[in-house]
Formats: C-alpha cells, structure tokens, sequence
C-alpha cells in the first residue's frame, strides 16, 4: 500500500470516527448538558420555594412586635398545663436571649408560677383573671371600673380589658402598650380554661431584633442555606459573611431574584425598608447533577463501545480486515445504532416536552383553583340574597303582628326562628310604643320586662346597649317623622352615635337612611357588622312607626356561609378539595386542618396576601398542590384548594406512554426497514458481480437483466452502455486534449505581456482556450465554458474549434465573434437538446496597452493593482451564448497603467475549491507577480492545495494581461510570441 492510499484510508478512517463516535458522544455529552441544566432549572425553583419561605419567616421576625407575639402564642399553644408552660417558658428566655417576666394562672385563677413579686402590684390576682376569661369566652365585653382599675394595677394606667387579645390574634398584633410615660413594661395576655398567662417585656425589645437573630441562629442549624440581614453595607447573620462590601451593597440594590454573585445563588426579601433579608446557597448545589451507579456503568458501557468501534472500524479500513457479518446484519445493525441516535434525540426532547407539561398542568390547576376560590369568595353576596329574601319575607309577618300589637316575646321569637345563621343583634324600636324589642328581651323604660336571650354575666352591659340603641331610634323616627325632640335627647343621642360609631349623629342617620332596606357594613367600635335596617311605617298616615336593625356577626355569618355550602364547593369538576380557616385559628373546615403543621403556616401566610408560588404539601397521605386565597368578601375566612397531584402524574404517566409507545414503534419500522433493504440491495448487488466477472473475462458481448427503475437499474443500463462508449471516450480524450490552446511560455509585445493556460481536472469538462495573433500589435484571446461534461461537451468545444477557424474575419471584432458563435450554436442542435456556453473574448492592442472585453455570461474579469495590493471585479452583466431568444452581450474597453493587469478566468477557481469566490481573489492580490506565468501557477497551486480529492471535477482556465515595463528582471520569463 502507497503512502497515498495510507492517507485516504486514515482520513476515511477518522471521517468514519468522527461521524459514528465523536458525533454520538457528542449528543450524548449535551444530553447530559442538557439534563443538568434542567437539574439545575428544577433545583433553583425548589430552593427558591424554600428560600421564600424561610425569608416569609425571616420577615415575621424583623417585625419584633409580631415576632415576640407569635413565639409567644405558639409557647402558649402548645404547652398542656401551667407546669409545662413555666417549663418552656423558661426555654425559650435561654434560647432566644429575651429577658421577661410572667405569671401564670391555673384553672381556678390562683398564681401558679411567677418569677417577680407579683404581690407588690397590691392587685387581686383572681379578680383579673375572672375578669380576663370573661372578656376572652364574651362573657362580658366592656369591664367594669372596678374591674378595670384591678387590671390596671398590673398593666398600667392605660390598659384597656377589652382590647388584650390583640396581643395574639387579629391582623394588627403587637405587645400592649398600657402606660404613655413607658413606665410599665409592654405586655402579652392569653387566657383559656386551663391556664392563663401574662409576660412582661422591656420597651427596647421592639427597638432590637430578638427575633432576626433568634431565627438566623436557628436556620444556620438545621439548613443547608445560609441566612443573613443586609442593613446597607452592614451584615447580620451567624460568623462572619461571604460578601464583600460592594457585594452586599450590589445585592441590595439589584432588582433580580435571584442573583448570582461568584459562586453564590443569593435570594432576597426586603423585610423593612432598611433592611433585606437574604438566602444563599453555593451553585455547585443547584447546578450539579448527581450521578448514580447505574448512570455510571451506562456511561462506562457506551465508552466502551465506543473504544470497540473505533478500534474494529480501524482494523477494517486502515489494516485491510474483513468484517465477519454479512450485509444484511450490516444493515439491519445500521437502521438499528442510527434510529438510537434518533430515540436519544426523542427521548430528550420527551422529558423536555413532559416536564414542561407537568408545569403546564401545575400552573393551569394552579389557575383553576384560585379562580374556583376566588368565585366561592363572590358568590358570599349571594348569601345576602338569600338572607334578604328570608328578612323581608319575615318581616312582612313581624309587621302584621305589630299592627295591633305591642312588641313582645312571641313575635320576636318567631321572626329569629325564621332567620338562617346565627344572630348576633337585633333591635326593633317604636315610635309610639315604649317597648323596645331585641334578641336579648323586651325592654321598658330601662329595664328587661322579657326575657329571650339574656346573657346574665353580661346583663349590665347588654342592658345600657339595648337602652342606647332605643334612644338611638326613636331619635332616628322622630327625624323622620318631623316631631319635636328635646335638646336632653340630642345630647344623648350624640354621645352614643359617637361611642358606636364613631361619626356625628347626622352621618349615622344618613347611613341609616341610605341602606333602609337593604345590606350595609356598619362600623361599632374596630369591628364591622353585616347589618339589615328598615323603616315600618302606617299605611294610613305614611309616618315611620318602627325603625327594625338586625345585625350578624361576620365571623358567624361567615362561617355559616362555609358550612353550609362546602358540600357543594368540594363537588367541583376541576376536582380540588376545598378548605377554610379564619384569621385567628380559631375555626377551620374540616377541623383537621388546623392538626396540619404545613397547612396552618401556610394558612398564616395567607393573613397578609394571596398563595402565588405553586406549593405541595401532604394531606392523607397523598401530595396535593397547594393554593390560598386571602378572601375580600367573606374577609375573615381564608380559603385554602388542595388539588391532588396524582391527577397530574397519571395525565403525564398517559402522555409519557405514548412516548414509549412511539419508540417501539420506531425500533420494529426500523428493523423491518432494514430487513427489505438488505433484500433489495443484495439481490441486484449479485446481478452487478455477474457482470463485473463477464467484463473481467472480457466478455463485451454480456448483458445484464433490467433491474428496474432505481439506482441498481441505472448502474445496469450504464454497465451495458460501457462496452459501447469505451471507444467512443478514446476518440473524445484524444481530440479533448488538442482543442485548448495552453501557452508554455510568456508572451510580449508593445506595452503587454501575457499568459494564458487551463488545468484539467476532468478529461471531458467543457472549458476552452484560444489564443490567435492577429497582427504584430493586435492578439485575441477567447475564453469559453460550456454547462455539464461528458462526451457531448468535448463535441461542442469541438464545434467551436471548427466555426473558429472559419471566422478569422471577426478576430479583431470581439462582440460580432460571440454573436456569430451564438448563431452557430443555435443551427447546432434543436431547443431540447441545446447546451448553452459562456464566452469572453479579449482584444488586446499592444501599443495602446488597451484591453477590449466582449463577455457573454462568462466570469466577470478581474482588474488588480500589485503596486496599491487591491483587486477589482469588473462587473459586465450578460447572458450566455445559446440561450433565450437572443444573446446579451456587454463590451467594455479597459487601458492599463504600470503595475496593473486583468485576469480573465473560469468559475473552476472558485467551484472547485472549497473557500470560494472571495478567497479566489485574495490569492489574486496575495500571490501577484510580475511574471504572468508565475503568477497562473501560484495561484493554482494554492487552489489545488485546497481542492479534496474527490471534489476537483472542474477544469481551470485563466489569463494574466499585465502591463509589459520591461525591466531586465522581467526579461527573463519573456518570449516573444509565436502566432
């Protein structure tokens, strides 16, 4: 073996290589890119839940009022009797680092543990936890003074009964404030029927933050993700920090979230305008995928194969070896390895596809489920509706029994009993009657006359509101009824309207008059009320007789809303399980809920704003998908959907098997593919070494059977037409190789010199080359190119020789040569066999060194300037000869300057070599030489350096006309010409 053949079957060797095994692996290594970048996408997504979360809390804790109350409240929750709560109190003032003091009260109201004198405070302990738990259970709602002043002993001057239990529920939580001088400490109260407790906290607990520290020592603990505060360029967290100053100052001010600082994924919250909270974990924890065994041993099994064939595939094209599998295995084991490469592609395009559509489904439930919560929250004005039917229907009868009644105990009762939900007040005041109804009894002049509902802990206070509210309306009726009212009575009426709703009487009655017979919020106190108002008035006078107010508490309402109808809300089509709580964690549907720790604190978040971020969480026993929605018209209810995620796995399972499915598909098409290709390839195959034995016997006389229409038919037909042509391709090489006139020498004369010569790449391509002295000052020089190669080419190029010789006469007239040929060469052959060729035909005039260029679809010539080192296309747009109705041909006359020259040339340069056009003419400019012979075969060897073996199937034909200086230099590569 030559080492040429060496070569070709080592470059064959690593084209094979690099297509069968560098390619594979190569998908093989994006797929593994690929899949970590997904890991990555996944991994950030799910830190980024996480860091939410923890950043949510982070946030709770910087608020210190919020945060002292909630840890409070959850010490208080879980502890079961006073001795566990002294237990964990104790605790929790080691671990957070708060200094306070408690008392605790057991179930009968005695001190069961306090760390200070409380007896100092000269208050009776007893009496404030009787008063405390009777305000707590609604027992009571206003203290009385004596009560008050009690308490006030312990809290402060300032303390208001009625109003502890903000300390620990409701939206607005903070520790009491109870004395204005901040002489006594901040407080938190809770009480409950087995234990109360009372803490004390210095003032400068809300100025710190017990809590961020607290937490972030807490985190640092149990969390793969660091936590830290960001206070300007100032750092809060457990040792030292992993961020420069500018670092930190950067994080802070970018809006991104998360961002990347070196090798640092940093999520944010601002937790107060001074401050941003911040979470951080290294990438390499994100964007590293974890490999297992089983991958390892895949990888390690497909390097092996992949040394296996690299290694048998040397063996077989640079060592000569033969493979031991016939052709048909070949093949089958061909469509099999390339469909892998195929299923590879699908496979990954799949998981693409199915974890994109798992999201899709997440989000689209998501979507679903806030939207389904969202119209169980507007379909709560329904529930006026209804309560309004009922009222009116209701009241119509009320008012038929008052016609000649009094207001008494049997009509009010009836008219509660025909109401839905429970009450929470009702007062129906006449104008001529002293009797004034309510929920709780009949009341005259001041007092209870009877009983309905009375709540006797709470009698006095009930008493003074029912008499309040009778002055109120009567008031309110005399307005209307345009009566007269005593200045004692507007006094009164001024003092109540602004002690139950904190407006000046004329803007209470305008509301009064506003929503008269309809649904309005009214305001007592902090707390709104749904409440119903209506006038009773005599048919025959048309004066006012009975103003009527009921109001419900929104709570009760609420929840009477949700009873009532979450049958029918968990009936849903989109299948989401829907579940309420309110604010406080006092009520929740189903009651279980409030046993699930994820659900409550995700029912916490729920306090201040709407779920956005999709969350899962277990429910028995099975992951749901997680959503929340703070409520804006049954505002004391959040409502929580959990949709199983189950349903999401089997429609991605469904979609997945249909991948599978498609797969296998794809395997048997392929192996059957391969099973009828082996047969139609081997059967013809055998035919073709029939006839290759026949030519080596040299048996012309031998015919092969047709094979039909495909490529073995044509290759037949070919190798019986061989026999044929191979006498016809000895005539056509032999005149192929005198039609060129090639010159061997520079040519001179006057003011130019000149060489002209054409590479063959292929024996029967169509370029053509004439080179004819038609006087001692004038030479002409034709260039041609007819379209395609084989035998009838070489007969064409032929044909312009022979009309060549003929028209000698046309020599010096470059346009009328290339319009005679054209005439020719449409008389040559009719319109479907006609071959078009272009032409160029130079004049030269040696002692005007002028150049007249008649081109005809040919290569635009070249003008280039070897001393300014740049090259210019000459465009002459035309078309070739023997086409369209009538040749286009363009004329251009160019006059060389010293150091000038033009290059005509063929499209073999550029076609030929793989960099084109554009390098074409760099070599031009590059490889210019004086000598016009040297200058061809430089630029020639540069273009056959870059030709591949098998692509050089275009001849090269090029001419150099330079400017002739006649320096002694030059002298030497000239010849005078010979015509």
């Amino acid at each position: 073996m030559t080492d040429t053949d060496k070569r070709k079957c080592m470059a064959n060797w690593l084209m094979f290589a690099f297509f069968a095994v560098v390619v594979p692996l190569l998908v093989a290594w994006q797929t593994f890119v690929y899949l970590e970048k997904l890991h990555a996408e996944s991994s950030l997504r799910r830190y980024q839940i996480k860091a939410a979360d923890m950043l949510e809390n982070l946030r709770v804790s910087a608020d210190a009022n919020l945060y002292v109350c909630s840890l409070m409240n959850h010490t208080f929750q879980n502890a079961k009797n006073p001795r566990l709560l002294k237990k964990d109190l104790e605790e929790l003032r080691n671990s957070s680092g708060m200094k306070f003091e408690y008392i605790i009260w057991d179930k009968n109201g005695g001190i069961h543990s306090a760390d200070f004198d409380w007896r100092s405070t000269g208050a009776d302990m007893r009496y404030a936890w009787q008063t405390l738990t009777g305000i707590g259970r609604r027992k009571i709602e206003v203290a009385d003074a004596s009560s008050t002043s009690n308490l006030r002993k312990i809290f402060g001057p300032q303390f208001f009964p009625e109003l502890y239990q903000r300390c620990y529920s409701g939206r607005n939580i903070s520790l009491i404030l109870s004395d204005s001088s901040l002489q006594k400490k901040l407080s938190w109260i809770r009480m409950r029927s087995s234990m109360g407790l009372a803490a004390f906290f210095d003032h400068d607990v809300v100025k710190g933050l017990p809590g961020l520290k607290f937490f972030i020592s807490t985190v640092a603990s149990s969390s793969e993700m660091k936590v830290g505060v960001v206070n300007a360029e100032d750092w809060l967290g457990l040792g030292p920090s992993d961020f420069s100053k500018s670092e930190m100052a950067a994080i802070s001010s970018s809006y991104e979230n998360p961002v990347r600082i070196r090798d640092w994924y940093v999520f944010k919250n601002a937790l107060r305008k001074d401050l941003c909270g911040i979470c951080y974990i290294s990438a390499d924890s994100i964007e590293r995928l974890a490999v297992n065994k089983w991958a390892w041993l895949l990888i390690g099994f497909l390097m092996a194969l992949a040394l296996y064939i690299l290694w048998r595939s040397y063996r077989v094209i640079c060592c000569g070896s033969s493979l031991s599998l016939n052709i048909r295995k070949q093949l089958i084991i061909l469509f099999v390895l390339s469909n892998a490469i195929s299923l590879l592609i699908m496979a990954l395009i799949g998981h693409d596809y199915l974890g994109q559509y798992r999201l899709y489904l997440q989000t689209e439930s998501f979507s679903k489920g806030v939207t389904f919560l969202q119209n169980i929250d507007e379909m709560f004005v329904g529930e006026y509706s209804r309560q309004l039917r009922r009222m009116r229907k209701s009241l119509g009868i009320l008012e038929k029994r008052l016609k000649n009644h009094r207001p008494d105990r049997n009509n009010i009762m009836e008219f509660l009993n025909a109401q839905s939900g429970d009450h929470f007040r009702l007062f129906l005041i006449g104008s001529t009657t002293p009797y004034i109804g309510s929920e709780l009894g009949i009341m005259k002049d001041g007092k209870f006359v009877e009983e309905i509902h009375i709540d006797w802990a709470r009698y006095k206070s009930m008493q003074t509101l029912v008499d309040s509210m009778g002055k109120l309306g009567q008031y309110y009726l005399a307005l209307l009824n345009r009566k007269p009212i005593s200045e004692m009575m507007m006094a009164q009426v001024e003092l109540i309207a602004e002690s139950l709703g904190q407006l000046r009487p004329l803007e209470m009655f305008q509301e009064f008059f506003a929503a008269t017979g309809s649904f309005w919020q009214w305001g007592m106190g902090f707390r709104y009320f749904p409440a119903y108002i209506d006038l009773l008035r005599d048919p025959d006078s048309g004066l006012a007789n009975y103003v009527f107010l009921y109001l419900w508490n929104a709570d009760r309402l609420h929840r009477h809303y949700i009873n009532q109808l979450i049958t029918d809300f968990n009936r849903n089509p989109i299948g989401i399980k829907v579940m309420a709580v309110d604010e406080n964690f006092f009520y929740s549907n189903p009651p279980e809920l409030l046993e699930n720790q994820q659900l409550r604190l995700y029912s916490a978040k729920l306090r201040e704003r709407s779920g956005v971020e999709i969350e899962f969480c277990d429910w028995e026993g099975e992951q749901h998908l997680l959503m929340g929605l703070k409520c804006t018209s049954i505002d004391t209810i959040r409502l929580i959907g959990l949709y199983p995620a189950s349903a999401i796995d089997r429609k991605v399972t469904r979609k997945q098997q249909i991948f599978v499915a498609l797969a296998i598909v794809s395997i048997l098409v392929s192996l059957a593919m391969g099973l009828f290709v082996s047969r139609s390839i081997l059967i013809p195959l055998a035919e073709l070494q029939r006839g290759i034995a026949a030519l080596q016997q040299r048996d012309f006389a031998f015919r092969l059977a047709d094979l039909g229409g495909d490529e073995f038919g044509n290759l037949a037909r070919v190798f019986n037409t061989t026999l044929v042509d191979l006498e016809e391709l000895q005539v056509a090489s032999t005149v192929q190789e005198k039609l060129s006139d090639n010159m061997s020498e520079v040519a001179h004369s006057g003011c130019l010199k000149w060489f002209a010569a054409s590479s063959s790449q292929y024996r029967f391509a169509g370029d053509y080359l004439a080179v004819e002295q038609i006087s001692a000052e004038k030479v002409m020089i034709l260039l041609g190119d007819v379209a395609g190669s084989g035998i009838g080419v070489s007969l064409i190029v032929a044909f312009v020789k022979a009309a060549l010789l003929q028209l000698k006469q046309l020599y010096d007239r470059p346009e009328q040569l290339l319009l005679r040929l054209d005439f020719l060469l449409r008389e040559l052959s009719n319109r479907a066999g006609r071959k078009c060729m272009t032409m160029q035909c130079a004049l030269l005039d040696c002692q005007k060194a002028e150049v007249i260029v008649a081109n005809a679809g040919h290569c635009f010539p070249v003008r280039v300037n070897l001393i300014e080192g740049n090259a210019k296309v000459v465009e002459m747009p035309s078309t070739p000869l023997a086409t369209g109705s009538r040749v286009s041909c363009s004329v251009k006359s160019f006059n060389l300057q010293p150091g000038e020259s033009m290059i005509l040339y063929s499209g073999g340069f550029y076609r030929s070599c793989e960099n084109g056009f554009a390098d074409f003419i760099k070599d031009l400019v590059q490889l210019g030489n004086c000598c016009p012979k040297k200058w061809y075969e430089t630029v020639i060897a540069a273009v056959n350096a870059r030709i591949d073996a098998s692509a050089g199937r275009d001849d090269m034909t090029m001419v150099v006309i330079s400017f002739n200086e006649k320096s002694e230099r030059e002298n030497a590569c000239l010849k005078t010409p010979e015509k």
